[in-house]
């Protein structure tokens, strides 16, 4: 299916404090074709501003959403390369991406739960600790056969597989497309 916009849109996959910022910085600097502009949209930026810099607020997290989303839209609709700067584990969000447009590309960060649960008390971030469990358990459903293969809650000894987690994601942009063209 053809995408309805003239710009491209990338996304990352990957459990808090795996490094995604570190990528967008690395993204940001690679060449682009002449004319082309790149735009990271952030929903932990988006955040700061709508929760008067506090980095969450479960109130305004539709909020957030709704402009990540309309910011993309806007930027993919001026013929821009967009990245989409969040954790994107779980399956609503990754409906929504593939809503937006179905041909965006993923990229996965497979960095270990136990080093992203280091990384958020190394940074006096320890309550990010059950949301990284939450987002790797996400990813274990994904990659392990798609959205209905259930891990036990206590189970964190398997290892993130970015080949198993696309082929997952691969699978409810799938189910997005049959759905848009069932309409």
């Amino acid at each position: 299916m053809q995408s309805k916009y003239p710009g491209k849109l990338y996304f990352l996959v990957g459990l808090a404090r795996a490094g995604k910022s570190t990528y967008v910085k690395t993204w940001l600097q690679n060449r682009t074709p002449v004319g082309v502009q790149k735009i990271v949209v952030c929903s932990d930026e988006i955040r700061l501003v709508v929760n008067n810099g506090n980095a969450w607020c479960s109130n305004t997290e539709l909020l957030v959403a709704t402009v990540a989303h309309t910011m993309i839209k806007s930027h993919l609709l001026q013929g821009r390369e967009v990245l989409f700067d969040e954790t994107n584990t779980s399956l609503r969000s990754l409906e929504y991406i593939f809503n937006i447009d179905i041909n965006a590309q993923p990229i996965i960060l497979t960095t270990p739960l136990d080093e992203c649960v280091r990384r958020a008390h190394a940074t006096n971030q320890s309550y990010l600790e059950k949301p990284i469990h939450r987002m790797y358990r996400n990813l274990l459903q994904l990659q392990g056969g798609g959205i209905f293969h259930k891990y036990n809650l206590e189970d964190t000894q398997h290892e993130l597989d970015e080949k198993l987690i696309r082929e997952g994601i691969e699978k409810v942009r799938l189910k997005v497309l049959y759905d848009l063209e069932a309409k």
